[in-house]
């Protein structure tokens, strides 16, 4: 047992063993950092995928909203400056440090003293450009708002597209053979739910307790794949509707998701005009045109902002020129922001709108503005501001404003949907504005009814103080 070969084996396989060991222990140690590599590249790819709003976007989808249509606003500039702000202390933070370091010798310190001179001139000379950096921010931004006061682009001089019109003016109004609200009180309704009486009679009848008086209704079926077929309410919807004596506002899709071609097809373009018509034919007393406009999106940058203006003005042109001998009005709905631009990517102006129509709805929705949290906490100023602006740049055109009767981040202000709601109501009337389309996919007016009757009880308890005056 003691032999020396014996021994002398017994050592080596114990070696095996040990070397074995550490290798085995380095092979999972490498392997297990692999794996934190990946799963944090995954993490963070993810992270970087997935947007703040995907929930809000989810919650969208489950209502039957459209998230193709929530205008992407960038969020503020000041971010950038920060950034730049910081990565500047930093820079100064270690200038400071290598100035406090205690010298070797008295060459050093010689040394020492002319690097903080040199550090005392260039200090000088970065609060000199700062200075003047930020003054030539100032005079862009006085530029900027220069610009926001110059009239619509010459749209006569941009080039024509064949089969579209060549004269952009707009067609001479008729006089109009329906009444309309002076002020509208409406809601959204959907193509679905007029196709169900169990659905669309409590809902009528409950709009006309409530004290509307318009409704806006689909006259087409849009599928996933964007395209929007012709599908008139049936009789019996439309004979209770006049019954009740609603404003009737048909809802036309022109272009689902915003033009992604250049020029657009004029055979889908005929079929939405087609279907105009005939709304106007079953006797509705407007028509509502929506997504006239570009998509969102760079797809098409070889497209000049006039070339989109001119695309748009002439599709204007080309609808009013349908409509006009009907004796009806003609809307369209705009973005919400593009209220607030002058000129906007999409192709929407309003000055551009308002010289063809008769009435002009912003999508003033506070949840739709992505960038601009102020906007989303206080919905009264949002639609209040946003009123006004329209107000200012649409001429004799009407204004009236769509409003947010989902959820979809209402919790950001602190408020119920109620009180959210009730915010938008005041805002509309307090504006100056010409009404309100109130707008839910899921045609779900619970908390706009709620709304409305509590708002009634508030201006019933203050009328006898200002009759009393």
């Amino acid at each position: 047992m003691n032999h020396p070969i014996y021994y002398i084996m017994q050592q080596y396989r114990k070696a095996r063993v040990l070397v074995s060991t550490r290798i085995s222990r380095r092979i999972l140690a490498g392997l297990a950092v692999a794996g934190g590599v990946l799963a944090f590249g995954l993490f963070a790819q993810a992270g970087l995928r997935d947007s703040p709003d995907s929930g809000a976007e989810a919650l969208l989808r489950g209502m039957g909203g459209d998230v193709s249509d929530i205008p992407r606003i960038p969020g503020p500039a000041e971010d950038r400056k920060k950034t730049e702000d910081l990565a500047s202390d930093r820079a100064l933070a270690i200038d400071r440090e290598e100035s406090e370091k205690p010298s070797r010798n008295g060459k050093d310190r010689v040394a020492s003293a002319d690097r903080a001179t040199d550090r005392g001139r260039d200090l000088k000379a970065s609060e000199r450009r700062n200075a003047d950096r930020k003054n030539a921010e100032r005079k862009a931004s006085e530029r900027r708002a220069a610009d926001r006061q110059k009239p619509t682009l010459d749209l006569e001089n941009s080039r024509p597209v064949a089969g579209f019109p060549t004269n952009l003016e707009p067609t001479p109004r008729s006089l109009f053979v329906h009444d309309d609200p002076r002020f509208y009180r409406g809601i959204y309704i959907t193509n679905e739910v007029i196709r169900i009486p169990s659905m669309y009679e409590p809902l009528v009848r409950s709009a006309k307790n409530a004290g509307i008086n318009t409704l806006v209704v689909d006259v087409q079926l849009v599928g996933k794949d964007h395209i929007a077929v012709e599908r008139m309410p049936p009789e019996a919807f439309m004979t209770m509707a006049r019954s009740h004596g609603f404003y009737m506002v048909a809802r036309v899709v022109c272009f689902q998701g915003g033009l992604d071609t250049y020029p657009p097809s004029l055979g889908k373009l005929e079929s939405v005009l087609r279907s105009a018509e005939n709304a106007a034919r079953m006797g509705f007393m407007e028509v509502q045109l929506d997504y006239i406009r570009f998509a969102d999106n760079r797809n098409l940058s070889k497209v000049g902002l006039a070339q989109r203006y001119r695309m748009v003005g002439g599709i204007l042109k080309m609808a009013t020129d349908r409509l006009r001998p009907y004796g009806i009005r003609v809307g369209a709905d705009i973005f919400g922001r593009v209220v607030f631009n002058n000129d906007d990517i999409i192709g929407q102006k309003i000055e551009l709108f308002s010289a063809h129509l008769d009435t002009l709805y912003p999508m003033l929705y506070p949840s739709h503005f992505y960038g601009e949290l102020d906007r989303r906490k206080d919905p009264y100023k949002t639609i209040y501001d946003g009123v006004k602006a329209s107000k200012a740049r649409s001429g004799s055109t009407r204004v009236i404003a769509y409003i947010q009767g989902f959820p979809m981040r209402v919790h950001e202000s602190g408020l119920t949907l109620t009180d959210y709601i009730k915010a938008q109501l005041r805002a509309s009337e307090d504006s100056g504005g010409d009404g309100y389309i109130v707008w839910h996919a899921a045609n779900t007016y619970g908390p706009f009814f709620a709304a409305l009757e509590s708002l009634k009880k508030e201006q019933g308890r203050r009328k006898p103080v200002a009759a009393s005056r």
